[in-house]
């Protein structure tokens, strides 16, 4: 039995547009919960009084982006916010670490070493650079090839004579 190439044509473009129709559909993403999850922490984010309310309510909307299109590098834009947004804050390079690193551990690499070079090494901003360090830490024990570095932030992180900020101080 043959099938005429005009036939098959026609089924084949009527299974693409089956295809673009269901790729459309907003179902996938109400399953998910993240649209309606995103557009709260949106909301939290323009009635934040503080600068630590709005830093957490920016990653609140970092978390729930990673369910998105596009979503990992949006997470880091919130979570990059969050960072600058309250910089004494160690909490955001916690969530961010947390939430990044199993996915997009090249990009929070890129995130973490901007943020301790432009963070004061003093005891205001201790725990955020001790935080940092800890998160290149396991992003650096994750990736391939990346071993000394690690054993270098655990020697930092481990250290008493390097004196960090933020340890005991």
């Amino acid at each position: 039995m043959d099938i005429p190439w005009r036939a098959a044509l026609l089924i084949m473009a009527g299974v693409f547009v089956v295809f673009l129709i269901a790729k459309m559909l907003p179902v996938g993403r109400a399953k998910r919960g993240n649209g309606l999850d995103l557009a709260s922490a949106k909301a939290k984010i323009r009635e934040a009084k503080t600068d630590r309310a709005r830093a957490e309510a920016l990653c609140d909307a970092g978390a729930a982006s990673m369910g998105q299109p596009f979503g990992a590098t949006r997470a880091a834009a919130y979570f990059l916010r969050a960072m600058r947004a309250s910089p004494a804050w160690a909490g955001s390079v916690e969530k961010a670490t947390s939430t990044l690193a199993p996915k997009r551990a090249r990009l929070l690499e890129k995130i973490l070493w901007r943020r301790l070079s432009a963070t004061p090494w003093d005891s205001a901003h201790g725990e955020v650079v001790r935080a940092l360090v800890t998160g290149l830490s396991t992003v650096s024990k994750r990736g391939r090839g990346h071993a000394a570095q690690a054993e270098v932030f655990e020697r930092l992180l481990a250290g008493e004579a390097l004196s960090l900020p933020g340890k005991g101080s």
